[in-house]
């Protein structure tokens, strides 16, 4: 009786709104089903909804997981499990605890979960997942064992031996205070920079429609020696500054660049023109972030035509020659920074038209 008075109420809604059910009243019904133990009507009401145009949220879903896994319906949740990612939904760490309940007894099912859970959520935080992950290797009251000394507790046998869980805490070096064991580094593969740096190239060519001026950059790039360290000043000259009164602080930059350069390494800085200007606005200014269509990398540089764009000067890279008012600033001034990081040549200004963040990212990779 209370699925077919959700039904009919949701059927109501839907006439209001031109036919098309709202997400809440889909989930509400979905929730009225789970607990009437129709898991099977709840996801059919699911389905017919995303026909009429309304996507499901994971808290639709959720609901439907919870119930089969209470009844022991193993097949329904991996069903529904299977079926997040083509909805661009991805599960949280009460969707975790769930299947990792689900399949208690079952270990190579709940270590592919685990697996999957480190990827996702590599810092689960939610007291039924962190004690369900306990549960997994034969440990009861996980969160508990903080207060022991030390805080771990032997689990279950495995293969010959006997899992040990407990909190623990890793040095600057990565070494485990518990095991002694040190964590491997995972360092981004060639194919992976790559495949980044093709698609930083693709962005700065599709904004604009047109790669001469990135072209330019890169060539030039290509021409100088790697850089150890580059650096996004906009960053660095802005960073504590988002506060009442704050200011670009070009003394920042410097002292990054110095400390950076008594070590050895050799800097990069790339700075969008505004902030070479004699006349800079340094004040902060707050702006909504702009969202980018999906990045296509074929052709990641654009066409092979370096025809001048209508009315955009030629770029000189990496910068400028020194002005007149740079070369009288007094130390300390902005002007006299630029100066010095013209004079050291670890300056590249980008076109004024452009995104300094597509620079630097190049850079970065390239290098």
């Amino acid at each position: 009786a209370a699925v077919q008075q959700g039904e009919w109420l949701l059927e109501s809604c839907s006439k209001l709104d031109g036919g098309k059910p709202q997400e809440s009243a889909v989930t509400s019904l979905v929730r009225v089903c789970c607990a009437c133990g129709a898991q099977d009507k709840a996801l059919k009401l699911v389905a017919e909804a995303q026909a009429k145009g309304v996507k499901p949220r994971l808290r639709t879903l959720s609901a439907v997981l919870l119930q089969a896994s209470e009844a022991g319906d193993h097949a329904l949740c991996e069903n529904v499990w299977a079926q997040l990612p083509s909805l661009g939904l991805e599960p949280q760490d009460s969707e975790f605890a769930i299947m990792l309940r689900t399949f208690r007894g079952e270990p190579k099912r709940q270590h592919a979960l685990l697996r999957q859970l480190i990827e996702g959520l590599p810092m689960p935080s939610d007291p039924p997942l962190i004690e369900e992950i306990g549960r997994v290797f034969g440990v009861e009251g996980i969160i508990a064992l903080r207060a022991r000394d030390p805080p771990k507790a032997p689990g279950r046998e495995e293969d010959g031996g006997c899992w040990h869980v407990g909190w623990t805490t890793l040095s600057e070096e990565g070494t485990c205070a518990l095991s002694g064991h040190s964590l491997q580094a995972l360092d981004v593969t060639s194919e992976e920079e790559a495949l980044l740096e093709r698609m930083v190239a693709r962005l700065a060519v599709d904004v604009r429609n047109s790669g001469k001026p990135f072209r330019h950059f890169k060539r030039w790039l290509e021409e100088q020696p790697p850089y150890d360290i580059v650096i996004d000043g906009a960053n660095v000259g802005f960073n504590n500054q988002n506060r009442e009164g704050g200011l670009f602080q070009y003394s920042q930059i410097d002292a990054v660049i110095d400390k950076l350069r008594e070590n050895g390494s050799r800097v990069l800085l790339v700075l969008h023109p505004k902030w070479l200007r004699e006349d800079a606005d340094r004040t902060v200014i707050k702006r909504k972030k702009r969202k980018l269509d999906q990045i296509n990398i074929e052709g990641a540089m654009g066409s092979s035509d370096d025809s001048a764009e209508e009315g955009e000067p030629e770029i000189q890279y990496p910068f400028d020659p020194i002005t007149e008012a740079e070369r009288e600033a007094q130390e300390g001034t902005p002007l006299a920074f630029i100066r010095k990081w013209k004079e050291t040549d670890c300056l590249v200004r980008v076109p004024a038209k452009d995104c300094d963040d597509w620079y630097w990212l190049f850079a970065a990779l390239s290098s």
